[in-house]
């Protein structure tokens, strides 16, 4: 009994400290809104935006906690560029400030995005500036000065650094360390240049990874100096060698014309104030509340918009609160049925940022989309960051396919395979023994390696899956066999070899993919548009609210921190792990560089 008396104190305490919490949390959220909505109305503005690290590709969050642990206080990247388009006529806005942070996870193609959008609010005569305290502090700063670069001027802190290094792309191989412990990998591919899971098979790169490798990175090096040199009035070879030379003192930044000023924030806020005339400051975010606030058109044309990102896997259709970011494929193709078959829906646009995955769950939606098209509502597939693998299975079903300049793109291939612990079980005097019926019963046991017919069965498997992928890519795209399989063999590319290589229709982002669906269905150009996120998000108000007001506490807001830090860097890892238990696989790109 004095144990029940004592759960019971306990219950009622942790109620009572939830209660708590939920009142403190209802308070800070009454008062965040409080504050918001005085400054958006009727207030000439220069606005404000962080670049933090990636922003959302998500159009609308799923579920609180994977919002959380992803980041979600982060504007998604369409809020940001619509929100600058707005801004760019919006007589009230005077001007934007930005401040850079590390970036750390920012990819290129988000970062060519932002770019863009950013030029086309300077194109309105406004001011626009940069700052940061340390662009890149004993760390990467290639992508985030790539951004930087593009603003009027540029101010840096006096003890900052500008580390715009380059790329590299460190890939560790385990095969060594496996044969010291008795694991065997056995990974079956198609063709050469999948190599997803080298890391375990091989003891350094091979030939055709390091061609993949460089090629990569030679064309987001030759991205990022022809634009910087653009953008600073420098030549090429000056960039080049900047960057050779990199890590840049503050002062050497100066006298390179890399930043235009150095000082501290509250000497750029007083200069920001100065050249435009206002000091009120408003968040990008509260402005695009404010814009969201604001009354359909009557004459807008529906158009859904659908957001596919992370790793592709086959599901179940259900949204967990404890799923990780990632493509669940039967949930994604009811989605696209669902934005099919609304009689008021003109054309879908599917934004993908996807390394890969699941090759049965891939074709799942392939087929949706195919359905979606034959009832006659075009798609247009928008690229991100990554659209490798099944992300480019998912892409090449739509009628056109856009990506930036630095999409990794394609990777037509597959791989599968297993690994054995036979000989670790034997170092270790572990015994094992079976009973099976079925001549390949025990083919994926991690107890012995491949037998003759198990590795024949693996090699009809997987020509099966690359011919299935190959030939849909050829049919889809309106290519040879020959022209697809010299584009296939399991290679990433960027976007911008992509579109020579007849993968990807044009570059730009997801403003270009709207304007293409507008002409899809015969629209004026100018016609507006009422973007209808699919799926439908069923999160209750008051819980959206609660979390983004947690987001705010300290104590919270930095366990919420550590956890998407390591949500970030395992992500990669265990994806892969994974996925030599899930069969075959259209496999993660996992590049570091910065």
């Amino acid at each position: 009994m004095r144990f029940i008396g004592k759960a019971f104190l306990f219950l009622f305490a942790f109620l009572g400290i939830l209660a708590s919490l939920l009142i403190v949390l209802l308070l800070v959220l009454a008062s965040s809104l409080t504050s918001e909505t005085d400054m958006v109305e009727g207030t000439r503005s220069v606005l404000t935006l962080d670049i933090n690290g990636p922003f959302p590709e998500q159009a609308t969050v799923q579920n609180p906690l994977t919002a959380v642990l992803n980041g979600a206080s982060t504007p998604p990247l369409r809020t940001v560029t619509e929100s600058l388009a707005a801004a760019a006529v919006d007589p009230e806005i005077r001007g934007l400030i930005a401040h850079v942070g590390s970036a750390q996870g920012l990819g290129m193609a988000q970062a060519q995005e932002l770019r863009d959008a950013i030029l086309a609010f300077k194109a309105s005569g406004k001011p626009t500036v940069a700052y940061s305290e340390s662009i890149g502090e004993f760390s990467g700063g290639t992508i985030p000065y790539y951004v930087a670069s593009v603003f009027d001027r540029v101010w840096l802190q006096p003890s900052g650094m500008v580390a715009s290094t380059g790329f590299s792309a460190e890939v560790p191989f385990l095969r060594g360390l496996l044969d010291d412990l008795g694991i065997l990998p056995e990974v079956f591919t198609r063709e050469n240049y999948k190599d997803a899971m080298a890391s375990v098979t091989d003891t350094g790169m091979s030939s055709y990874q390091r061609i993949s490798l460089g090629a990569v990175l030679n064309g987001w090096s030759d991205q990022v100096i022809t634009a910087v040199a653009r953008d600073r009035g420098l030549s090429q070879g000056e960039v080049r060698g900047l960057i050779n030379r990199a890590p840049l003192l503050a002062q050497e930044a100066l006298e390179a014309k890399l930043v235009d000023q150095l000082g501290y924030p509250d000497e750029v806020e007083k200069a920001v104030t100065e050249s435009t005339g206002e000091e009120q400051r408003l968040s990008l975010t509260a402005y695009a509340t404010k814009l969201a606030n604001r009354d359909t058109d009557p004459d807008a044309r529906r158009i859904a918009l659908i957001s596919a990102r992370g790793p592709v896997i086959l599901g179940d259709g259900a949204s967990s609160p404890f799923d990780q970011e990632e493509i669940d494929c039967r949930a994604l193709a009811n989605a696209i049925d669902e934005a099919a078959n609304d009689p008021d829906l003109a054309a879908i646009v599917l934004r993908i940022d996807s390394p890969g995955g699941s090759y049965v769950g891939s074709d799942l939606v392939w087929r949706s989309i195919r359905n979606a098209r034959e009832t006659g509502i075009p798609v247009i597939a928008s690229m991100g960051n990554a659209a490798a693998s099944g992300g480019y299975f998912i892409a090449m079903g739509a009628d056109r396919i856009i990506a930036q300049p630095g999409t990794l793109t394609g990777s037509i291939g597959v791989l599968a395979g297993k690994v054995s612990i036979a000989q670790a079980s034997a170092d270790l005097n572990v015994g094992w023994d079976r009973v099976t019926r079925g001549g390949n019963a025990d083919m994926f046991s991690p107890v012995t390696p491949f037998d003759d017919q198990g590795r024949a069965r693996m090699n009809a498997i997987m020509d099966a899956i690359y011919a299935d992928f190959t030939g849909k890519a050829a049919e889809a795209r309106n290519l040879s066999a020959e022209a697809i399989e010299q584009a296939a063999q399991g290679r990433v590319w960027l976007g911008a070899d992509a579109v020579e290589k007849g993968l990807v229709d044009e570059l730009g982002g997801l403003s270009l993919a709207f304007a293409r669906a507008r002409e899809q269905v015969g629209l004026d150009p100018n016609t507006p548009l009422d973007v209808v996120v699919f799926p439908r998000d069923d999160t209750p108000e008051w819980m959206k609210g609660l979390i983004g007001a947690a987001k705010g506490l300290e104590g919270v807001s930095s366990a919420l921190g550590l956890a998407s830090t390591l949500n970030g860097f395992l992500g990669p890892e265990l994806t892969a792990i994974r996925a030599m238990n899930a069969g075959p696989i259209s496999s993660p790109v996992a590049i570091y560089a910065q």
